[in-house]
């Protein structure tokens, strides 16, 4: 089965968010979107698309705007996509504008017909959602630094559910990738039963 080791990392992050990760080549680039929800603990709670050269990619789902067939997520393979170009860019959430630059590093034919996507490295834990982007991020962790803060501020403490101290930590947190891969695990099972983060797309795992 081919194969390709890719390297995502959040871009303009206030510390190191990055993930290297092998995929089956056979994956559509909804199929991608829905692994980088994993391994970087997004929710999948908002829109999304991929830039790659000078085209963007988005998924039939967007009911905001009609997408042409050849430029939606669920039609295009990362093969094909790797074909064209090593880099490309993923969005998630177009209001908080998660930018995630994707590099191809290597392909490699595995023996198994029954390759999982693994995630093999990962630094930097994963940002809040919701939090108002990059900046956003970046103000938290600064207003979490603050020996005095006033309620506002404190009140965005409070909203992460963690304390001041908690999150001053999170920069130096390494992510585990034993649970990222129990994860992806969990959702590959589910695939196999016919469910899966956006079900209703019907995966298809090809052997």
């Amino acid at each position: 089965m081919e194969t390709a080791i890719v390297k995502v990392e959040l871009t303009g992050a206030p510390y190191k968010i990055m993930r290297t990760i092998q995929v089956p080549l056979y994956l559509t680039l909804h199929q991608f979107h829905e692994i980088l929800q994993i391994i970087f603990d997004w929710e999948n709670a908002h829109l999304y698309a991929f830039f790659i050269k000078e085209q963007h990619y988005e998924s039939l789902d967007n009911t905001e705007e009609e997408i042409q067939e050849q430029y939606a997520t669920q039609k295009v393979m990362l093969k094909e996509v790797f074909s064209q170009t090593k880099q490309f860019i993923y969005e998630y959430d177009f209001g908080d504008s998660w930018l995630h630059e994707i590099l191809l590093q290597k392909l490699i034919q595995e023996p198994q017909d029954d390759f999982m996507p693994r995630c093999l490295e990962a630094q930097g834990e994963s940002a809040f959602e919701d939090i108002g982007g990059i900046g956003g991020y970046a103000d938290l962790l600064k207003t979490a630094r603050k020996k005095k803060r006033n309620k506002e501020e404190q009140e965005l403490i409070d909203w992460t559910g963690l304390s001041a101290k908690d999150i001053r930590k999170i920069p130096y947190y390494a992510p585990r990738i034993d649970d990222i891969n129990q994860n992806i695990d969990d959702f590959w099972e589910d695939i196999k039963e016919g469910r899966g983060l956006d079900s209703d797309e019907g995966w298809e795992i090809v052997t």
